[in-house]
């Protein structure tokens, strides 16, 4: 019942730069991936998995020639909350968009997370996303070895976690993460999309993969977050106990009830 009432009042809360939370309930491999059947503006958090050395994941999504309409819309919320905001607006944002280099088509973001627990420091996955060859998907002629092969006319952009990137708090799961690379890129061309995540140098552990950048909380998103909550606040998404024996240390014990009562009710002023 206790974890019931965390579940409620937590999802009822305004969502604050809140991914809605998917959890892999079975290895998103390249023959059974992740398929993104929502807009892809839409912002997720793909709680994942590298089971194995060799573990490469992968999630796909195709737009067609109609998502390239000038008239689609998103109705949530984006961008950053200036000084003296508690929160952003909900509002109907266009989907096909012209960035700072005069590139037209959908915005696609993409990076990743990592319990920041020292069992995990070493974890630096590599997100490589491809598509038909375009402006932000130039052929690819690099030299670093893929675990998986490009098609002819495809393109490809890497984000390579070289180094660790800065812990960071997020307040909803009462979890700190090792913050990584991301990226915001315009998709210009209609075509099957495939975004690829491994870890190069064999390490195992727990990572988020983070999709989109419009927050939508609607009723079935609201749903969702009542069904995943106590399950991200209780740690369920890590699979290495030594890592959420960390974490309290980092960030204390998990929290009561009254603890994320007051959490909300200071987040909501």
């Amino acid at each position: 019942m206790k974890k019931s009432i965390i579940a409620l009042i937590l999802a009822l809360t305004p969502p604050l730069a809140a991914h809605v939370a998917y959890h892999e309930r079975y290895d998103y491999s390249t023959s059974r991936p992740y398929k993104i059947k929502q807009e892809i503006e839409k912002s997720i958090a793909l709680y994942s998995h590298f089971s194995s050395p060799e573990d490469l994941d992968m999630v796909t999504f195709t737009l067609e020639d109609s998502d390239f309409d000038p008239a689609l819309t998103l109705n949530g919320q984006f961008g950053e909350v200036e000084e003296g905001q508690e929160s952003l607006e909900n509002e109907d944002h266009p989907l096909v968009v012209t960035d700072d280099n005069g590139v037209t088509g959908r915005r696609f973001h993409v990076g990743s997370l990592v319990p920041g627990c020292a069992s995990y420091a070493m974890i630096l996955p590599i997100v490589a996303i491809v598509g038909p060859e375009q402006e932000y998907l130039p052929a690819w002629e690099g030299s670093e070895h893929l675990p998986f092969t490009l098609q002819e006319g495809q393109g490809m952009m890497i984000l390579d976690n070289e180094e660790q990137g800065d812990l960071w708090y997020e307040k909803f799961t009462f979890k700190s993460y090792f913050d990584q690379k991301k990226t915001s890129i315009i998709l210009s061309r209609p075509g099957t999309y495939l975004v690829y995540v491994w870890e190069p140098r064999g390490n195992t552990g727990d990572y988020v993969l983070e999709l989109g950048d419009i927050e939508v909380f609607g009723v079935p998103e609201i749903i969702r977050a009542m069904w995943y909550e106590n399950y991200l606040v209780y740690d369920g998404e890590i699979t290495c106990q030594e890592c959420v024996d960390e974490l309290e240390e980092v960030d204390g014990p998990n929290p009561t009830i009254w603890e994320i009562i007051d959490r909300l009710m200071f987040i909501i002023g």
